[in-house]
């Protein structure tokens, strides 16, 4: 079978070996790292009559440098974040209570979930409701005693220095836009090197009775390389 990419290249691989290629080539980038922003949310609360609290506020922000020396550009948080208002979508956007450096989801510490995310101007705003899970009533109780909560976000991506900054590059993969901690003004980033066999897209979340379950379903993922087949190794494309 012949494939033309849309960048005039032509291909005569069968369509499962373009994919496994693709992946290889773009999946397994050993410079990529476990990226750990944290800010603080400026959140508003507010309490629906169904008796559940609703956070939202800003969470990101593009094309500025942030507290740990980052530059994450506008197009690239576009695309990233489309790819994320999947799992926003499906109800899958879920963030834990505390800082954590690894990559997955441990649902037994998941405290909200993202129910909404948008953009105005550079800044990205989400909203979040809190769950009554363990974590998310000790969650709540901090809110309705007015503690400070920050956010902190984790992706996967790799990072190129120019002009004193780091800036995140195209193949950023969001884990989740924001766990919810205290102090963030302090805390740091983290920086974690990843195995060069690491796959962002088998992110895996961890259930109660400890089995292993993809955070992406195949679904999602299959779509996702595909667009980077067509789209000349884009997440999205228009098409």
């Amino acid at each position: 079978m012949i494939f033309y990419l849309a960048n005039g290249v032509k291909h005569t691989s069968s369509l499962n070996q373009l994919i496994n290629a693709k992946i290889g080539e773009n999946m397994t980038n050993n410079n990529r790292q476990l990226l750990v922003e944290t800010n603080l949310f400026e959140y508003k609360s507010e309490k629906r009559s169904d008796g559940k609290i609703i956070l939202h506020g800003i969470v990101q922000r593009a094309d500025t440098r942030n507290q740990n020396g980052r530059v994450y550009p506008k197009e690239v948080l576009v695309k990233e974040l489309k790819n994320y208002d999947t799992l926003v979508k499906e109800r899958r956007a879920c963030g834990e209570l505390d800082h954590t450096d690894e990559s997955l989801i441990l649902l037994k510490n998941v405290s909200h979930l993202f129910t909404r995310i948008w953009w105005e101007g550079n800044d990205v705003w989400g909203e979040a409701e809190i769950l009554d899970t363990p974590n998310g009533k000790t969650l709540r109780s901090l809110v309705e005693s007015g503690v400070k909560i920050g956010t902190s976000s984790r992706a996967v991506g790799s990072l190129k220095e120019e002009n004193g900054s780091s800036i995140v590059q195209s193949d950023l993969t969001l884990i989740t836009i924001g766990d919810a901690v205290s102090d963030p003004s302090t805390q740091g980033a983290y920086l974690k090197k990843l195995n060069e066999s690491f796959n962002p897209l088998d992110t895996k979340f961890i259930t109660e009775s400890g089995n292993h379950e993809n955070l992406f379903s195949k679904e999602y993922r299959i779509n996702r390389i595909l667009n980077k087949i067509i789209c000349n190794c884009a997440d999205s494309c228009s098409i």
